[in-house]
């Protein structure tokens, strides 16, 4: 009891005889403050105090600054402090390391002290904390004087309430906090580390040194953080005889040496440690003291923190950490909950929650950048590899099923993108290919396949997985008969026609051993007739759907099914029994509400559209192209895509049926520019012939007959390049139209010409045939049949 009142005597000594510095200050009759001296190194984060200010401005009663140690946090709040003080009566910095019931007496003081303050609200300093507290929570809510309580080093939320003033409306106050935990707050904005230019400013101050491009290229080194930054500017500017680069090649090379050595220089040059504002340890110190500390109270914790360094550092979920903790032999629950409380209460890691477009709260954790540089350091080459090898392992456990459980998975957490790549480029490095790695590469591809439609991204990737299936080793068969299935849009792979059907028919064989895969073997027949489509050969591509329809049976999944719906649509489509395209599309359709699966959703509509569309119904056609469109835009965020491109052609022929010739022509030649984007180049694929040939069409209608055999001819030279076989609708049309042309220009042979192909590869067509021969009769060409 003594110990406490002497403590209290010494606060109204110290605050009565107007000390300044972090004691606190009266710096006029009316104005207090504890700022502690200024910080003269200060640079930049002018957006992030003036976003202080404006939100306080709004409104906002306290406004949280988070984000990991060394980050400028308290510099930060300290600075808007300084710039603010004319705008406050009362500033008062209280560091939550300490007492803060203790800290708030001495502004008690400081404010008894106050020549307006009454006799009756004058604060009992000497009081039991609560009934300090409520005190002064009084003052501070009912006082005309405007006030600003930054509290400082904040654990977490719950550990600061009670001492955070209840908000009335005659409070005149704002509260401004620092603290590593993003967690409950209302009001956060998240400090990050330095931008490049913040960082070679900040550099220059502290080393001396003027080289941007080197201070640039050893901001990227530290990443820009904030506390690494200032112990290498002080180390240059202690040791003359070294500059940047050489600094560089010393962090490069020897990063623990030095590390080492910066150590030292803190802790025992006194110019050097007020140049890095009284920071009493580097960053690494501080880090490898938590680690040491995590060691003593969780092993699981350690090992945790160790294989998530392989993960990207940002939103690493809970419930991987369960599995990696059950793989590494300890409780899922009740031990991995115990370890990740320790790393969050260490600092090492920092608990987020995000809300995914599903509704779902996911538990996620966030680790530094220099954290996950330290960890990685401190790793020997095999813990690295086994390490890696468990976390693939584990990924591909998470993650394993079928392509519609795996997109689902991955729209529900898009964060798993990142972290997959950033393990997959860690093993990559170390050379572990294995199967792990492949199969999470697939699972990978199929998300680009049936959900993003990023051609580009799916043929880098399908590339690259073939590539390390050349060195991969213990690859198992069902590993790879999903790769080779899952490969057919990537046209540089599939140009080896021998090669590709040889690969399809052994994936084929290896799905038909294994019972339990009838759903990838029923994939694996959708994906082979749609390799045949490609190349025109509508037989065979038919007999691979009759494979998979006789498999229909035994797929549980709806999303498998409407995708078969899809697939067989478009085949009979490009065969011309668009009746029976119609009818199985609307297979789908029946579905449509079901279908979870946004991007197979809108490849169903466009089916539907065209399906209409060639059955003569104009009307319908359109609304539901139109309807695909808005969906597109909005799924694919205005992406360029192939089925925003299928929309703009189909609305295009709907244009040219009803005479708005040009409204069509403007429609196709954007799907025509749609195309070339999506696909990279003007020749490529299918879809652009029929583009082209119903530019043809157009033109021809309006009598612009060169331009209508120019886009003929493309559209020719693009199926002689695609088409193994004369087979298709698409061809059957074009000769059609090729030989009405002739007519129309009176030009005997390409009209002759182009009759005698289709009466050779499409005789059946007795439609277009006719359409033909009324041409003819009408241009007098009868003698040439």
């Amino acid at each position: 009891m003594l110990t406490y009142f002497f403590r209290i005597l010494v606060f109204v000594c110290i605050f009565s005889i107007n000390n300044t510095g972090a004691c606190g200050e009266k710096t006029n009759e009316s104005n207090v403050n504890n700022l502690p001296p200024s910080n003269e190194h200060f640079t930049g984060r002018k957006d992030i105090i003036g976003q202080i200010r404006n939100e306080f401005e709004k409104g906002d009663y306290v406004i949280a600054l988070a984000g990991f140690l060394g980050t400028g946090k308290t510099q930060i709040a300290r600075r808007f402090a300084e710039q603010s003080k004319s705008d406050y009566d009362i500033v008062w910095f209280v560091d939550a390391k300490g007492s803060i019931v203790d800290q708030l007496r001495g502004l008690a003081a400081l404010i008894n002290d106050l020549s307006d303050t009454a006799q009756e609200n004058k604060i009992n300093v000497n009081a039991q904390p609560s009934n300090f507290l409520e005190q002064i929570h009084t003052f501070l809510k009912l006082t005309p004087k405007k006030w600003l309580l930054i509290l400082d080093n904040v654990q977490e939320r719950g550990t600061i309430l009670d001492f955070i003033p209840p908000r009335t409306t005659t409070s005149r106050g704002k509260v401004l906090i620092t603290t590593r935990s993003a967690v409950g707050w209302s009001a956060l904005i998240r400090i990050g580390s330095f931008s490049r230019q913040e960082s070679i400013t900040f550099l220059k101050d502290i080393s001396q040194a003027h080289n941007e491009d080197q201070l640039d290229e050893l901001a990227a080194l530290l990443f820009s953080h904030p506390l690494s930054l200032a112990q290498a500017g002080c180390y240059i500017r202690k040791y003359n005889h070294m500059n940047v680069s050489q600094y560089i090649t010393l962090f490069t090379n020897r990063r623990k040496d030095l590390w080492e050595k910066e150590e030292i220089m803190i802790k025992e040059d006194k110019d050097v440690k007020d140049l890095h504002d009284h920071y009493q340890m580097t960053g690494r110190t501080a880090l490898q003291l938590s680690l040491e500390e995590l060691k003593k109270r969780s092993p699981l914790g350690i090992k945790l923190l160790y294989h998530s360094s392989f993960f990207h550092n940002s939103e690493i979920p809970t419930d991987i950490l369960a599995a990696l903790s059950e793989t590494l032999g300890y409780d899922p629950i009740f031990e991995c909950n115990d370890a990740i409380h320790h790393l969050t209460k260490l600092s090492l890691f920092e608990k987020d929650r995000v809300t995914s477009q599903h509704g779902q709260d996911a538990s996620l954790l966030n680790m530094h950048d220099l954290t996950q540089v330290v960890l990685l350091d401190t790793q020997s080459l095999e813990e690295k590899k086994q390490a890696i090898d468990t976390n693939l392992i584990v990924l591909t456990q998470m993650l394993s099923g079928g392509w519609d459980k795996i997109v689902k998975e991955f729209i529900r957490r898009p964060y798993l993108l990142a972290h997959i790549e950033n393990l997959c480029t860690h093993a990559k490095t170390l050379k572990l290919y294995n199967n792990s790695l492949i199969e999470l590469m697939t699972y990978v591809l199929e998300y680009h396949m049936y959900h993003t439609r990023d051609q580009a991204t799916y043929e880098k990737l399908a590339e690259k997985i073939e590539n390390i299936l050349k060195t991969a080793t213990d690859v198992s068969p069902l590993t790879l008969a999903r790769f080779y299935s899952d490969k057919i849009y990537a046209r540089g792979l599939m140009e080896k026609e021998k090669q590709t059907e040889r690969t399809l028919e052994e994936a084929i064989q290896i799905f038909r051993e294994h019972p339990n895969e009838t759903e990838e073997l029923f994939r694996a027949h959708m994906n082979f007739a749609q390799v045949f489509l490609f190349r025109g050969n509508f037989k065979q591509s038919l007999a691979q759907l009759q494979e998979a329809e006789a498999l229909i049976h035994n797929v549980s999944s709806q999303s498998y099914k409407n995708l078969f719906y899809f697939v067989k649509s478009w085949i009979l489509s490009e065969y011309g029994n668009f009746k029976e395209a119609r009818k199985t599309i609307d297979l789908a359709i029946r579905n449509l509400e079901r279908e979870e699966n946004e991007a197979l959703k809108i490849y169903i509509q466009k089916m539907k559209a065209w399906t209409d569309l060639k059955n003569g119904d104009y009307e319908e056609a359109y609304q539901w192209a139109v309807r695909t469109q808005k969906k597109a835009l909005e799924f694919f965020d205005k992406k360029n895509n192939d089925s925003i491109a299928w929309t703009a052609l189909i609305r295009g022929i709907y244009k040219e049926q009803r005479g708005d010739f040009i409204e069509a022509e403007k429609l196709v030649k954007e799907s025509l520019e749609r195309l070339e984007r999506y696909y990279g180049g003007p020749q490529v694929v299918e879809d652009q012939a029929l583009a082209h040939r119903t530019l043809g069409n157009i033109y021809m209608k309006v009598e612009q007959l060169e331009d209508a055999r120019h886009q003929y001819q493309i559209s020719e030279k693009i199926y002689d390049t695609l088409y193994t076989k004369k087979e298709g609708e698409g061809l059957s049309e074009l000769y059609a139209k090729f030989a009405i042309l002739g007519a129309k220009l009176k030009d005997d042979f390409l009209a002759k010409h182009y009759f005698d192909l289709h009466n050779k590869y499409f005789k059946e067509n007795h439609e277009q045939k006719e359409e033909i021969l009324e041409e003819f009769r009408k241009e007098n060409l009868e003698f040439l049949l």
